[in-house]
């Protein structure tokens, strides 16, 4: 008896709103790929050869340019994210807000985060990413709030 553990069912419910960053006040948001140097210049290599890049959102606050970094869910994603990125530097920027219940009726809010290409051929490329740091998290809120986008981030 002193060995047993109390489980609770997570997840019941879960509802998206339909509204995005996206589409809100007319404001598209979009993260771009730039290529990774060392401090001589050089384009920095991954383990298979490749190009290093950093996923990032450029932006102005209190009058300083700045960016927001952005990385995949999992470290598999950066093969899709260098799909998504050969089609075009940019890709749009999507965010959700999200609600969760568990069967107990606690709620639990957060966001999702998608970037989007599409190729010339009409196939939608995307792939969920998130803000590399806690930091990064900050620095979009307060961008969204400069911009007058409306999404609450968590």
């Amino acid at each position: 008896m002193a060995n047993e553990t109390k489980k609770t069912e997570t997840t019941v419910e879960e509802t998206t709103t339909t509204e995005t960053a996206a589409e809100m006040n007319g404001v598209k948001l979009f993260v771009e790929r730039k290529l990774i140097k060392d401090k001589f210049g050089k384009p920095l290599k991954n383990a298979i050869g490749g190009n290093m890049y950093a996923y990032e959102m450029p932006c102005t606050l209190r009058g300083k340019e700045t960016k927001i970094d952005f990385a995949p869910k999992d470290n598999g994603g950066y093969e899709q994210l260098d799909n998504i990125f050969d089609i075009n530097e940019k890709a749009e920027l999507t965010i959700i807000e999200k609600v969760s219940e568990n069967l107990n009726g606690k709620k639990t809010y957060s966001n999702a985060y998608t970037v989007r290409n599409v190729d010339e051929n009409g196939v939608v490329w995307e792939l969920g990413v998130r803000p590399q740091r806690d930091s990064d998290k900050c620095m979009l809120k307060t961008w969204l709030q400069i911009l007058g986008v409306t999404v609450t981030i968590y």
